[in-house]
């Protein structure tokens, strides 16, 4: 399994799929100083990258296609993709249980090539899928 601890995956995860030219801004969103992030929520989740367009990217139902095509190559290839919680912010190896997916979930290769987001709970936001 990949190393990375969870916050080390957070700061992979916005160098490598938020573009360089955009990540002043998607910085304030997804790693806001102090408490708040600029709309006065508390909030510091990485999708938030998505729902800016910040990151170029599927949504809905096309994101969802997307990433069950990535999955089934995945597999069929022997790797592992990486499942970062960020409610619990705990980072562990996915094991293709699609079903199990919650809200503010993210599923990335290895080696950062892909990732797919849940988004929100309320489902008005995401899920997301991006490549690099």
């Amino acid at each position: 399994m990949n190393r990375l601890n969870p916050e080390d995956f957070r700061r992979e995860w916005f160098r490598r799929f938020v573009p360089e030219s955009r990540r002043e801004l998607a910085r304030a969103w997804c790693f806001p100083k102090g408490e708040r992030a600029p709309d006065g929520t508390k909030n510091d989740h990485l999708w938030h990258a998505f729902g800016w367009r910040y990151i170029d990217c599927l949504e809905g139902a096309a994101a969802r296609a997307a990433f069950l095509r990535r999955v089934e190559k995945e597999q069929g290839e022997g790797k592992k993709p990486l499942l970062y919680k960020e409610q619990e912010n705990a980072l562990c190896e996915w094991d293709f249980d699609v079903e199990s997916l919650g809200t503010d979930m993210y599923i990335t290769a290895p080696d950062f090539r892909w990732t797919y987001c849940t988004g929100d709970e309320s489902g008005k936001m995401g899920p997301y899928f991006a490549r690099v």
